[in-house]
């Protein structure tokens, strides 16, 4: 190697872990007129929420990766220079989206359950969770000779020639 030559590599991991609380279950359930919990003779509509057994949560984990490396050296009257990064970014999520009220309003119909007890839906079951899996990675690769490869009578020539690589793909 000549003796101005520089070679550098640097890396890094990052992890990131979140949860997000996204509001309460909701339900707009059917109470039949003429139910023993319901005063009204037709029937009606009921909105409510339920903060039992939990809240609507979204949890998060991002991992990323990322490596960096850059040469440089000068030969004579050439100057040489090549950098490299990669990235890579996984990160998966599982999102509650809501209660399955589908027992519950059955037991409204047919009267067994109280629609306006306080603990109407305590033992409510999640409808499967939402779950995502995504991964992206980068691959950036640049390089750069540049030199004087003749004179000419106003003065060198200066010649710079590049390349490079840019690589994305991303998969979910």
């Amino acid at each position: 190697l000549a003796p101005q030559t520089n070679f550098s590599v640097n890396g890094s991991f990052e992890q990131l872990d979140a949860q997000s609380q996204l509001g309460l279950p909701f339900a707009s359930l059917v109470v039949p007129g003429g139910s023993a919990f319901s005063p009204f003779a037709s029937n009606v509509r009921l909105n409510r929420y339920f903060d039992n057994p939990r809240p609507l949560t979204r949890d998060t984990n991002t991992q990323t990766l990322s490596f960096g490396a850059g040469f440089n050296s000068i030969i004579k009257d050439w100057r040489f220079s090549t950098t490299a990064d990669f990235t890579l970014t996984d990160s998966e999520s599982r999102t509650v989206i809501n209660a399955d009220f589908a027992s519950l309003q059955d037991a409204i119909n047919a009267g067994v359950a109280n629609p306006f007890t306080t603990n109407l839906g305590n033992d409510l079951l999640f409808v499967s969770p939402d779950t995502t899996d995504s991964t992206a990675s980068g691959l950036v690769v640049r390089s750069t000779l540049s030199g004087k490869p003749f004179m000419l009578p106003a003065g060198p020539v200066i010649v710079t020639l590049g390349a490079g690589v840019d690589s994305k793909r991303f998969d979910t």
